[in-house]
């Protein structure tokens, strides 16, 4: 449920009500803690930093590599008017994963269509499609190991603007 809606560009809500005390019941507080335990071990080690990437095109002053840096404040970006282009992440050795986590710049959602790829036998494999990314993307699949991930855009209005690119094995 939580990559559904927290990863899937929405909010999580929990609809948790108070008891006849006026407090969460103590079954529902264990629950959400364990939940927060598990979101806090799946998303500890962001496999991707130090990580590095190549664009088909980027804008003066968006380079590619902001989309590692952990600041929201800085994006990459390709020229505008740019709907369709591909991101080549280098991971630096073989890893194993099956998260990766999308988030495009402050108050953006121009991203529709996307495609993630990886590279295993010197062949580039499809991992997962999908749509919208905006606050964030939370793409999972089966584990896998690559050195290599794609990111291919493949529909967006203007030009798209990434701030976050992560990777994760949960």
């Amino acid at each position: 449920m939580y990559y559904g809606s927290v990863g899937g560009n929405a909010t999580f809500l929990l609809n948790l009500p108070p008891d006849k005390r006026g407090l969460i019941h103590e079954n529902d507080r264990a629950r959400l803690s364990e939940l927060g335990e598990a979101i806090r071990n799946t998303f500890r080690t962001n496999l991707a930093e130090g990580s590095s990437a190549q664009a088909s095109g980027t804008m003066s002053g968006h380079q590619v590599d902001s989309i590692f840096d952990g600041n929201p404040d800085t994006y990459w970006c390709p020229e505008e008017g740019t709907e369709q282009v591909t991101i080549e992440v280098d991971l630096k050795a073989e890893t194993e994963f099956n998260l990766v986590v999308l988030q495009e710049h402050r108050y953006s959602q121009r991203i529709e269509k996307l495609e993630l790829e990886v590279q295993q036998d010197g062949e580039w494999k499809p991992l997962w499609i999908g749509t919208v990314v905006g606050y964030k993307r939370i793409c999972w699949f089966d584990k896998v190991t690559s050195r290599y991930i794609r990111f291919k855009i493949t529909e967006s209005r203007w030009c798209p603007r990434i701030s976050v690119f992560e990777v994760f094995c949960g």
